[in-house]
């Protein structure tokens, strides 16, 4: 059995879940989520040498909200 793409949208980040509404099943939501890491050096002692130290994270997430045509398209 293969699946068929009806639609397709970039979310610019991963998909990390998508969820339909019970009540209205033409509605769903998908949940995306991006960990962005940067390495950064970092003044230490009174000398100001750098040392590089733990690398930031910064996290970025969207919910998105689609709806369906009754063809199945995103509307």
């Amino acid at each position: 059995m293969q699946a068929t793409s009806l639609s397709y949208v970039d979310t610019e980040y991963s998909a990390d879940s998508i969820e339909f509404c019970p009540n209205k099943p033409n509605l769903f939501a998908c949940g995306t989520y991006q960990v962005v890491k940067s390495d950064q050096l970092q003044p230490t002692g009174p000398e100001g040498e750098e040392a590089e130290v733990d690398p930031t994270v910064t996290r970025y997430g969207r919910c998105l909200l689609y709806e369906l045509s009754e063809g199945g398209k995103k509307v």
